[in-house]
């Protein structure tokens, strides 16, 4: 693979998706895709996040070279020996089966996933913000990271099992004088709860990253 054009190729065949896929989902334009994959244009704005949707060296996809060292895995996917891919869950995903020992276990494959060269990666998981439970406070372009192994402190952002409801619950963690309250993010429809003995502190809000749209309005070139 010699090229741009040939290693895009090689990466939309190797996940089955076609150019518009790609373009749909890194917000650009198909016709970009396809100059891209065609070698018509080599520098473009939208490199980076086909790499990053991609899990990729930058440097590999634009040269065929890594500045750092690289490593194959799933069928020769290039992924950077200092990232690991780190699960992105949605709410429904969260159940009872993932607490082994009162802790959140985070085996289950994902669909999706988040890059990350924090050393705690076996620990952390993702979230975006787009469901009712947290995008009245972090909007619905926000990716949430999640650390399973944190001791919450006053002020946390924190996932709370509660055994009593067989239910999952997001709330702002406050103490006061040794009492854990849980406060709602919407007021109106909830009321705070007070953190019982056998209720599960099971993730801390670690990150928060936000995401960018690119421009992709027809009359703007998009490279």
């Amino acid at each position: 693979m010699k090229t741009i054009g040939e290693r895009l190729t090689h990466l939309l065949q190797h996940h089955h998706m076609t150019q518009q896929m790609l373009a749909d989902k890194i917000k650009v334009t198909k016709q970009t895709v396809s100059q891209l994959c065609a070698n018509k244009i080599y520098h473009s704005k939208t490199v980076y996040p086909i790499a990053k949707f991609f899990g990729v060296d930058l440097d590999w996809l634009v040269s065929g070279k890594s500045t750092t060292e690289i490593t194959e895995h799933n069928n020769s996917t290039l992924v950077l020996n200092k990232f690991h891919k780190i699960p992105v869950f949605t709410t429904r995903m969260l159940e009872k089966s993932l607490l082994k020992e009162n802790q959140l276990t985070l085996t289950a494959t994902t669909p999706e996933y988040e890059l990350t060269d924090d050393p705690d990666h076996a620990h952390l998981f993702a979230m975006t913000s787009t469901n009712n439970a947290m995008k009245i406070r972090f909007g619905t372009t926000s990716t949430l990271i999640f650390h399973t192994r944190l001791q919450a402190h006053d002020g946390d952002f924190v996932i709370v099992y509660l055994p009593d409801k067989d239910l999952f619950i997001y709330r702002d963690l406050t103490i006061e004088k040794n009492k854990k309250l849980l406060i709602p993010l919407d007021d109106d429809l909830y009321k705070p709860l007070a953190v019982q003995p056998n209720d599960l502190i099971v993730a801390v809000l670690y990150e928060k990253r936000i995401k960018r749209e690119i421009n992709t309005l027809s009359k703007r070139r998009d490279y």
